[in-house]
């Protein structure tokens, strides 16, 4: 899994040492295969931030456009040959005079008998370990035009790629991580993070969706509707996040709930509910189906776990969404799912199906329900600050009266001679709690603890 280690800093008030943290995690068991600089610092005082002007097709070449870019002290003529730039976009520009990591050297040039003065720049060509916007790079309109990209030192980070073993599904998020080394530096993570002080009122008298499960492999299934959405891009912050995770940026919604599951673990999928036959939803693994997939593929839902709306299937269950209700920008109103499934359905319809995605991959790695409906809360707010948007009157919750009682018994006697070491009752104590697992009755010996429920 690649983070970021700006992912998990967010969670700590204490700033974080790479090096110590990477450390510090493979000798507890969750392996940091690789550590890669996204180093902006060291790039060439000539790399500067340029705003985009105006374009104009090249009258000699039809896959290259001239650009006029501001540079706060000059505006440059610049041929460039991406797709993805557009008038008032804030760029990198490589004057000439400066060198690139790679070694080139930027020079005034003829492209087909038009002058060019300078380069504008991908994150490739700025020698960084991950990719965005599939061309140039587009910064935020924070940046000031004119200065060396080497002086926004908030670009700067670390990847890391971390290899998590199958049994720690938990580990699949920033949040997981942070909680980690929560308990090996002996540090508190950041309360807005912890789901006990988290209090959102879904309505949950308000069960008007008209949702049916046919199958013992949904343990808790919940989806609420917003309305009045705006779906537009994302922020420069939200894409470099997902960047950095390898996930590319689609809509500030969609996004929205990738960001989410990196951050939490829980995925979630969100359809465009004007799109929805909403005579019913159902879900089921015994109606025989297609599907065409956000993946462009068509897929028999038979035998997986899909959801179906009164015209058909929508998606296949905690592996992919369809095509027919996907995000747009056209959207304006959305069914926001968040579900438990048994990790072996999951499984099964992600080998029947032959589709891994992120979703699936954290699924088969089980997802607790009895963090769905807070998930989903905490993913609403995140969906507000980001689409705008209002909670309609419309939610529904599979399970709205589970309970949560999930503890164990430890014979504390028995652990010295399990593991060969004498360890005082205390510091058995004070090494579970670093890590969530929490005294709830003290019987002598026998000791019952709570186990948190994202383990």
């Amino acid at each position: 899994m690649l983070i970021s280690i700006s992912s998990i800093q967010q969670h700590f008030e204490e700033s974080l040492d790479v090096n110590d943290i990477s450390e510090k995690l493979t000798m507890v068991g969750i392996e940091v295969d690789s550590v890669n600089k996204c180093d902006f610092e060291s790039l060439d005082d000539k790399i500067v931030v340029g705003q985009i002007k105006n374009i104009k097709k090249h009258p000699n070449a039809d896959k290259l456009q001239i650009c006029e870019v501001d540079t706060k002290d000059e505006l440059l003529s610049i041929i460039c040959g991406a797709s993805n730039i557009n008038n008032g976009d804030i760029v990198p520009v490589a004057k000439i005079g400066s060198k690139l990591p790679n070694g080139l050297k930027i020079k005034k040039s003829k492209i087909r008998d038009q002058e060019s003065f300078g380069m504008l720049c991908s994150l490739d060509e700025l020698g960084q370990p991950y990719q965005m916007d599939n061309g140039i790079l587009i910064m935020s309109t924070d940046f000031e035009i004119g200065e060396p990209i080497n002086k926004s030192r908030n670009l700067n980070d670390y990847i890391l790629d971390i290899g998590i073993t199958p049994n720690r599904g938990d580990c699949l998020s920033s949040l997981g991580i942070a909680r980690e080394i929560s308990s090996i530096i002996k540090k508190n993570i950041k309360s807005e993070y912890d789901y006990k002080d988290f209090i959102y009122d879904l309505k949950s008298d308000s069960n008007k969706l008209n949702v049916t499960i046919d199958s013992d492999d949904v343990r808790r299934y919940c989806l609420a509707k917003i309305d009045n959405l705006i779906v537009t891009k994302s922020p420069f912050w939200l894409k470099n996040s997902l960047a950095k995770f390898g996930i590319s940026s689609v809509n500030n919604l969609v996004d929205a709930t990738n960001y989410f599951m990196i951050t939490t673990g829980q995925p979630l999928h969100a359809f465009d509910s004007d799109l929805i036959d909403k005579s019913k939803i159902h879900i089921s693994d015994k109606i025989d189906s297609e599907i065409e997939t956000l993946s462009n593929d068509i897929c028999k839902t038979k035998g997986s776990l899909s959801i179906f709306d009164g015209s058909g299937p929508i998606a296949v269950a905690g592996v992919i969404g369809g095509k027919r209700t996907s995000i747009s920008h056209e959207t304006k109103c959305i069914f926001l799912e968040c579900a438990s499934f048994k990790p072996s359905a999951i499984r099964k319809s992600s080998k029947n199906l032959n589709i891994t995605t992120d979703s699936s991959f954290r699924f088969e790695r089980d997802i607790s329900e009895h963090l769905t409906a807070k998930n989903l809360e905490y993913a609403i707010q995140l969906i507000k600050k980001l689409c705008g948007g209002d909670l309609a009157n419309e939610f529904f919750d599979s399970n709205p009266d589970l309970k949560y009682e999930k503890k164990v018994s430890l014979n504390l006697n028995k652990i010295p001679k399990r593991i060969g070491i004498d360890i005082e009752k205390n510091k058995i104590i004070k090494i579970l709690a670093s890590i969530n697992i929490n005294i709830i009755n003290d019987e002598n010996d026998h000791v019952v603890f709570s186990i948190p429920p994202y383990r």
